[in-house]
């Protein structure tokens, strides 16, 4: 039987879920979070704030590379 504390969990990872496929990795990893918490242990909630957590620090690398590589515009 689920308890009221793990469902809570479960609707935080599904938000994630939708977060992480909407390519909103920062939001995602926020709702993962809450759900580790809420839910308790588990691999699949772990894996997936992992590879949220590294295509999100991937995209910001790719930001800031990309902003220094734009030619500067004379002021």
């Amino acid at each position: 039987m689920i308890t009221l504390r793990e469902l809570c969990g479960l609707q935080y990872f599904n938000e994630g879920v939708i977060a992480f496929n909407n390519r909103n990795y920062e939001n995602s990893i926020s709702l993962l979070s809450k759900a580790q918490a809420l839910y308790g242990k588990s691999d699949r909630i772990a894996k997936l704030k992992e590879v949220a957590t590294s295509l999100h620090n991937n995209t910001a690398l790719a930001a800031r590379v990309a902003m220094e590589a734009a030619p500067k515009t004379a002021e």
